[in-house]
């Protein structure tokens, strides 16, 4: 080894170990996963199968491939390098943007309210606060030509060996960063000659996915979305376009089930949490925590129904098989089962819809007058009132947040989750899914089961010309509702869904690992449903069931009895602590907001601080089991991030005028906002 080769091995093994320690503090999996790879090698029990080299006459590190006889770069890695870095600029493309231009562009003034469903109504509501914003600056969301001022969030779709990373992160001057890699060899290689720690300094942060499975992909992705949560309008990004398949998939899929409209802060407000707070206090409502103990789930096999295509594929052998389980089944599911006789133990309702839940429980009320009916603490009175004609088997359960002292608020964006952790939380011991399939019927792309009272039921094309014509290769926009995607299957290798079945399947994974004991067996019987994890997949033909028949009647009151044991009694309302801190809270944020607004603010980017800095504050002083940094957020992402659009151009004009104009209507209406709160806090304060 000559001098030049010396000194380029001791660079080489400097840029390598620095790298190491780094990772060993800031992401210690991922070195010991490194280390081991290293160690395999070192000791001849892993065959390398990628090279870095030396391109002598190029002047850079290239990747050579031993399986193709290729080099990655074709010995030009400078010129690919500079290239990557030019051709990445301040602008739209290669941009994932958080922002749906739906509720910011559409005429919402001849809407009549009484025509609305219930979260149309409060979408209608806050597409009106956001028109208070439209008429002063007149947002073009659809202007492709539109050039930034910056990007605070890049993303690296693929290494190689990363050197064009440092290049776009001093061009860019990013501070968020998420690094994803599907090879773990690759990634080592690019130890060699990247400084990773770049990404990380200066305050500054990183998190890495390497050869990481979707979900725990997914999981990194929700940290780079939390790491400076109010600033997540941009994602820049830049794809090696080598070994990326489906990264930029899973990425929008991530985004848009984070829509703030999905649950917009009106609806949280005025439907979630004045609701909650009365009803509480009308109906017997379930106080559900880590510890809540009902032995009756423990001691029977649980069989959950939802309305999923194999619902009714398998109907035959649930109405054989009914006395054996405890039944629990999903208020949609009701008019399938009442047709074939079999009767649920246990039903329950989540979306606060009036007609449509209504509509769920049409069916003879001698055939679920037994049963008992679990439901959301904000579904309409008319809901309500209808399930307690015998008031005895009516238990509510808390959705989002608990207003008590350790207490869980179920969420999801279902109720196929929301039901699964109330399963978890009741200690079913063993429980049977079925048409919870989270995927289409792979031959018709029914969403859901013929006969089921769905509010989503929808059927896609499932024809590979569709297909190909809404891929993402070929799509400008992205839809929850209607984009189709395909996911490991339970039972096939892979089956087709759409991006809110993805979501949702995210919120069962969620909900299994927050709840699920290890004493606890969940057995998917969806054939062609989408894999969830911790599940057993089980075809029904296969099942050898040794239970014994239940005597439905003594079941039914041994529920009764455990369930009434752990419902809230008058003592939790007399003192509540956690109430009283959300008033004094939202008294402090008030005067914030007031000195806000005497501030004399001149650039946007001040009054993006200052606002911005009143999540922080929230999640300070009440922490994460309150509603008020999340209610917060919502708004945050729903009113700010249409203002951080306009802002955030290099072209902007008058910017001093419109910010003194924003920063009045802003603060009045979030004023507005937190007093709406504060007024349903001290009703049911008052009411006691």
């Amino acid at each position: 080894m000559d001098k030049h080769e010396q000194n380029l091995y001791n660079a080489l093994m400097i840029t390598y170990e620095g790298n190491l320690r780094f990772l060993s503090q800031y992401d210690n999996d991922l070195f010991q996963r490194v280390s081991m790879l290293s160690d395999l090698i070192g000791s001849g029990d892993y065959t390398e199968r990628y090279f870095l080299e030396f391109v002598k006459e190029n002047g850079d590190f290239d990747i050579y491939d031993s399986h193709t006889s290729s080099y990655i770069y074709d010995r030009k890695p400078k010129q690919w390098n500079n290239k990557a870095v030019v051709n990445t600029n301040f602008d739209l493309n290669n941009v994932v943007t958080f922002i749906n231009p739906r509720p910011y562009t559409e005429q919402n003034t001849d809407i009549s309210e009484k025509d609305l469903h219930l979260s149309q109504l409060y979408e209608f509501k806050t597409m009106t606060d956001i028109q208070n914003f439209r008429n002063l600056l007149n947002v073009n969301l659809y202007n492709k030509d539109k050039k930034p001022k910056t990007f605070k969030k890049l993303i690296f779709l693929g290494t190689l060996l990363g050197r064009h990373i440092p290049k776009l992160l001093k061009k860019f001057n990013s501070v968020n960063h998420f690094v994803c890699e599907h090879n773990l060899e690759i990634f080592r290689l690019s130890l060699f000659v990247c400084d990773y720690s770049l990404l990380a300094r200066e305050g500054r942060s990183v998190v890495f996915s390497i050869m990481d499975d979707e979900v725990v992909f997914m999981d990194k992705f929700r940290l780079f979305f939390q790491n400076d949560i109010t600033n997540n309008l941009f994602y820049k990004y830049f794809s090696t376009d080598y070994n990326v398949d489906n990264y930029l998939n899973l990425i929008i899929s991530n985004v848009t089930q984070r829509d703030p409209f999905l649950f917009n802060y009106n609806l949280t407000l005025a439907n979630i949490i004045k609701q909650s707070l009365r009803k509480i206090k009308e109906y017997k409502t379930i106080k559900l925590t880590l510890d809540t103990h009902n032995n009756i789930l423990e001691n029977h096999p649980v069989l959950y129904l939802g309305a999923g295509p194999s619902l009714g594929k398998n109907i035959e052998w649930i109405k054989q098989n009914q006395d054996k389980f405890i039944i629990v089944a999903m208020g949609a599911t009701l008019k399938r089962l009442a047709s074939n006789g079999i009767k649920p133990d246990i039903i329950t309702s989540l979306d606060p819809a009036k007609n449509a839940i209504l509509q769920q429980f049409q069916v003879d009320s001698l055939y679920i007058e037994n049963s008992i009916k679990l439901a959301s603490t904000n579904s309409d009175d008319s809901v309500l009132k209808k399930l307690s004609n015998n008031n005895s088997k009516l238990f509510l359960f808390e959705i989002f947040k608990s207003f008590y002292p350790n207490g869980i608020g179920l969420n999801g964006l279902s109720i196929g989750e929301v039901t699964l952790g109330l399963l978890l939380l009741l200690n079913a011991k063993e429980i049977f899914l079925l048409g919870t399939d989270l995927a289409f019927n792979q031959v018709s792309g029914d969403s859901h089961d013929s006969m089921s009272q769905s509010v989503g039921t929808k059927q896609f094309d499932m024809s590979e010309e569709s297909l190909k014509r809404n891929s993402i290769e070929n799509k400008k926009s992205f839809s929850l509702r209607d984009d189709v995607v395909v996911v490991k299957g339970n039972l096939a290798k892979l089956v087709k869904t759409s991006r809110l079945f993805y979501a949702s399947l995210h919120e069962y994974n969620s909900c299994i690992q927050s709840f699920k004991k290890p004493t606890q067996t969940i057995y998917n019987l969806c054939e062609d449903g989408a894999y969830i994890e911790q599940t057993l997949p089980c075809r029904i033909g296969e099942l050898e069931l040794k239970y014994p028949d239940i005597d439905k009647s003594i079941l039914s009151n041994e529920l009764m009895q455990s369930l009434d044991k752990i419902c809230f009694s008058t003592d939790d309302f007399k003192h509540n602590i956690k109430i009283e801190k959300e008033i004094s809270t939202i008294h402090f944020i008030i005067e914030v907001i007031k000195n806000i607004e005497l501030t004399n603010i001149n650039k946007y980017e001040t009054f993006e601080q200052k606002t911005s800095r009143i999540f922080y504050d929230l999640l300070n002083i009440n922490g994460q089991d309150s509603f008020l940094p999340e209610v917060y957020l919502n708004y945050y992402l729903s009113i700010n991030n249409y203002l951080n659009y306009y802002f955030n151009d290099k072209n902007i004009k008058d910017e001093a005028k419109l910010v003194k104009e924003i920063q009045y209507i802003w603060c009045k209406r979030t004023i507005l906002l937190f007093e709406e709160y504060l007024k349903y806090l001290q009703d049911f304060v008052d009411s006691k």
